[in-house]
């Protein structure tokens, strides 16, 4: 198996679910006609694959050749598959839920059948340069008011330490120390609940914190 931090392990289930959809829209718009982008990139899963935990395919019946993924599909996935939440209301997605998905791409890459992945240097700086348009266009569209009112802003630091500060004089400890370590590592909530003593050492005159690896 890969070293690799726990939370990428732990973020599989939601990366091949992304995938899927993907693959569904890739059936639903490009499985016919003389450019058969489907059956190019898509393949299916045998039980043999499905067996190989070291792949991570969870409830996943496909998977891709991520080397021969074209940036031009994924851009059409993001700015079209994705870009209504609620086509009624012109509701769009925010920039991180579609920035999820390229990164979904991503990790599954990693781990690709020999010969399938990970994605081309090609597709990288595509994808940077697209998804640098597309932040821009999330704003705009953001500052409109038509983007999904649920998803959250990443905290400042001012409501940060106005959060640490009422945990403190509240006596609340735990709720401070949990704060403190989330922020400094910029780690999830779930991968900050398991640490432990052994993720820490002294180095110099600072504490080092160390990700536990698989």
């Amino acid at each position: 198996m890969k070293v690799t931090d726990s939370y990428v392990i732990k973020a599989f289930p939601d990366y091949r679910r992304r995938v899927m959809r993907f693959i569904k829209f890739l059936k639903d718009n490009y499985s016919s006609g003389d450019s058969n982008l489907y059956d190019q990139l898509v393949f299916e899963l045998t039980p043999d694959d499905l067996k190989d935990e070291t792949r991570h395919y969870h409830k996943a019946t496909h998977d891709l050749r991520y080397n021969l993924i074209p940036s031009e599909i994924v851009h059409a996935f993001l700015s079209g598959e994705l870009r209504y939440k609620n086509k009624e209301k012109k509701t769009e997605y925010s920039y991180d839920h579609k920035r999820k998905m390229h990164d979904a791409i991503l990790y599954c890459s990693q781990y690709a059948k020999d010969g399938n992945g990970p994605v081309t240097t090609t597709y990288r700086g595509e994808m940077k340069s697209y998804l640098d348009s597309l932040e821009k266009q999330s704003a705009a569209a953001k500052s409109n008011g038509k983007t999904d009112e649920r998803d959250a802003d990443p905290w400042c630091f001012t409501l940060f330490v106005l959060i640490c500060t009422w945990a403190v004089e509240a006596g609340n400890i735990f709720v401070w120390a949990f704060l403190i370590l989330q922020w400094n590592i910029m780690g999830r909530s779930c991968n900050v609940g398991a640490i432990g003593l052994h993720n820490f050492k002294a180095e110099n005159d600072t504490v080092v914190f160390c990700l536990d690896t698989n």
